[in-house]
């Protein structure tokens, strides 16, 4: 018979690691009085959140003359032009007007800050460890082994953790201020890391229970 109340640890142990491969972890914020840059941790990824801009609307038939869609660069300097001509004509403030340089657009993509990639598949083997330790209830002393496994691997988790904190406070000493905030899935493993070392206690408990009817007999 399975084991019943340590195969509910091992399995909701599974399910908050699983939940983290798909959640955002920790939020980073770096401000001072010119900008300000947010970027979030996934398991996935840790990058920069694009950049958005909101052009004002202006009419079509004022900028389309300034573009040449043969020469890109001149293309957009001519629709600079026309556009601040064309804001002044309708009254409209020249610093409202946004313009969008197609050669540079690509490059104001989200920044990676460092690859997740061992956190990653560090977080997918402790998702699936605790299912594969479930089915071998008949083999409790493997059972402890692989729950002593799957605490170190919670712990490795949390070290990647504190690792791109570290990592990502450093990348924002140029601004004034900077700070971070935990997603519910960052203290996952924590909840993880007491589930397994409850079910590591049943199996004890278990394994006991078991000792002690051999010598009855």
């Amino acid at each position: 018979m399975i084991q019943r109340i340590q195969s509910l640890y091992l399995f909701v142990a599974a399910v908050l690691m699983g939940l983290m491969l798909a959640m955002p972890l920790i939020r980073f914020t770096g401000i001072n009085a010119t900008e300000s840059e947010e970027f979030v941790l996934t398991a996935c990824s840790f990058n920069s959140a694009a950049p958005t801009v909101e052009p004002v609307a202006l009419d079509a038939s004022e900028l389309a003359a300034g573009f040449d869609a043969s020469e890109p660069e001149a293309g957009f300097a001519a629709e600079h032009d026309m556009a601040f001509d064309a804001a002044a004509e309708l009254g409209v403030e020249p610093a409202a007007v946004i313009a969008v340089d197609p050669a540079t657009a690509a490059a104001e993509e989200s920044i990676s800050y460092g690859n997740t990639l061992a956190m990653g598949i560090v977080i997918i083997v402790a998702a699936l460890l605790p299912l594969i330790i479930i089915f071998l209830y008949k083999r409790r002393p493997l059972q402890y082994r692989l729950c002593v496994s799957e605490i170190v691997l919670l712990v490795g988790v949390i070290v990647f953790l504190g690792f791109f904190i570290f990592r990502a406070m450093v990348s924002l000493e140029g601004y004034d201020d900077s700070m971070f905030t935990f997603c519910p899935a960052a203290f996952f493993p924590i909840a993880a890391l007491l589930l397994v070392w409850l079910a590591m206690r049943g199996i004890l408990k278990d394994a006991r229970l078991i000792r002690s009817l051999d010598r009855i007999r």
